[in-house]
């Protein structure tokens, strides 16, 4: 879902310099092997404000009014739950990386404390859905693209757009040429019964994930 929301460069040039020149340190970026194809490197649970960020000088100010912009931008709630698996979350990847279609979980199912949902089924839906607010603060040549639902959305470098992770099947086109795609995304709970009111997910959606 896109809705004709475009961040001040002046506030992600900062978190885009910042990641530049940090993406290869081991002590701060994580591989994610459960992405086979390409080169992927990720920060999770940002919004801990982790020492290992905070002491190599993390620009979470500018990060905070981006947050609630995008928030704002789409009609909700600035004070949103953040979900537990990943939380606020930055990733750097390059020529041949792609994100394969999969659905988010709409509990915690990977995140602290996951050990008493372990009974509970993936396809579990309760009262509250995973929607993840995304932004590309660099975008590749070519690739790099949301595809939700079979739908690819062309979005621009510093543009929002909001997936609600939980219901609807995402992934990526696959990253060509040599500028990286560099993704910020903020991942919440947000009400089902909101998402189902204003039309942004349906009961039929809902039904064929049982």
């Amino acid at each position: 879902m896109r809705n004709n929301i475009h961040i001040d460069p002046k506030l992600t040039f900062l978190l885009t310099q910042w990641v530049l020149s940090r993406f290869d340190n081991e002590n701060i970026f994580d591989d994610f092997p459960d992405h086979p194809t390409g080169y992927i490197r990720c920060i999770d649970y940002i919004h801990d404000k982790k020492d290992k960020l905070v002491s190599n000088g993390f620009p979470y100010d500018n990060l905070e009014i981006i947050h609630k912009e995008l928030l704002r931008g789409f009609g909700f709630d600035v004070n949103l739950p953040i979900e537990e698996n990943m939380g606020i979350i930055i990733c750097y990847s390059t020529k041949g990386h792609r994100v394969h279609p999969h659905l988010d979980t709409n509990f915690n199912s990977e995140g602290k404390g996951w050990e008493v949902n372990r009974h509970i089924p993936n396809e579990f839906i309760g009262d509250v859905i995973h929607t993840r607010f995304n932004m590309l603060l660099s975008k590749p040549t070519k690739g790099g693209n949301p595809i939700i639902q079979d739908i690819e959305y062309d979005a621009d470098e510093n543009e929002g757009w909001m997936c609600v992770s939980g219901v609807k099947e995402h992934a990526s086109t696959e990253v060509e040429g040599d500028k990286p795609r560099i993704m910020l995304s903020f991942g919440h709970w947000v009400p089902k019964e909101e998402l189902l009111e204003r039309g942004i997910i349906t009961h039929e959606e809902l039904n064929s994930l049982n």
